[in-house]
């Protein structure tokens, strides 16, 4: 069936209504809730210009990812009944106007789980605050916000990305699990073979380009670099001081000798430790 010229009213209210979740701010969460839904459906269900009634299981699953609890998408299960009864009515003449003048508030009982054929929607702008560029990146946290809006933008759900690293690269397959745990706690992966598969795919995507495509192999990079500079800053790197002026990891060495120096002669078992915590930092000196 053809898809309105515009959204129903009871459409449109439906994705104000999830609109009001602020579904911007906790877009990750709702992607580790359900990875196999693409993100550009996430956005299409809070979207109060989109003609397309998604199937229950989406906007339920944005509400638990935006509140926590069960109570949202109870609220907004009217709203979806009153939408998906407008739509119904489409196609039958004189019933359009009684549906769409549903009062979502009347009682509803649950939907059932269709899942509607979804055609491509263009993705909706991110906000971009506290979200920074390639070239604003200063730390790993950075960088990890950096990746998390590049999966966003990419439309692919986590699955699809673990797929698409293991086809590129074996030594550089980046698994749902490790992603999910990248986008939840925005720590970022240490070896550099996931880090440039992962960057190679996500750009592709973003760019409609195939991943051997000049453009994304540049882009991929340029980010690769910034995150090597990260990973293992160059020996001219600016040298951090303690509050008295002297070299951190110098001030920090005196300090654990003192210490490893008195937990000597206390007879405490802390000498050892101490010991090799001084060796760790004497290599990031060399």
């Amino acid at each position: 069936m053809n898809q309105p010229a515009a959204p129903t009213p009871a459409l449109r209210a439906l994705h104000e209504k999830m609109a009001a979740l602020a579904v911007d701010e906790h877009v990750f969460r709702a992607i580790s809730l359900m990875p196999d839904v693409p993100v550009r459906l996430l956005h299409a269900a809070c979207d109060p210009a989109s003609t397309v009634l998604l199937a229950w299981p989406i906007y339920h699953g944005i509400a638990l990812a935006c509140t926590g609890t069960e109570h949202a998408a109870e609220c907004i299960l009217p709203f979806y009944v009153a939408a998906k009864a407008a739509r119904e009515a489409i196609s039958t003449p004189g019933a359009e106007d009684a549906a769409t003048r549903q009062d979502p508030s009347a009682g509803a009982s649950r939907p059932d789980f269709d899942q509607p054929t979804v055609p491509k929607l263009k993705l909706p702008n991110l906000a971009t605050t506290g979200r920074p560029t390639l070239q604003q990146i200063r730390t790993k946290r950075d960088f990890a916000r950096y990746l998390k809006d590049l999966v966003a933008h990419s439309g692919l759900t986590l699955r699809v990305i673990e797929e698409e690293t293991r086809d590129r690269n074996l030594k550089g397959v980046c698994a749902r699990s490790t992603l999910s745990d990248m986008l939840r706690h925005q720590k970022v992966s240490t070896a550099e073979p996931v880090i440039e598969c992962l960057l190679t795919v996500l750009l592709a995507a973003g760019l409609g380009q195939e991943k051997d495509a000049e453009p994304v192999q540049r882009r991929t990079r340029e980010a690769l670099q910034v995150w090597r500079q990260l990973m293992r800053p160059p020996s001219g790197a600016p040298v951090l001081v303690a509050a008295d002026g002297e070299p951190l990891l110098q001030h920090a060495l005196g300090k654990l000798a003192h210490a490893e120096q008195t937990a000597a002669s206390l007879g405490t078992p802390d000498a050892p430790g101490l010991a090799h915590a001084q060796r760790i930092l004497r290599e990031l000196l060399v």
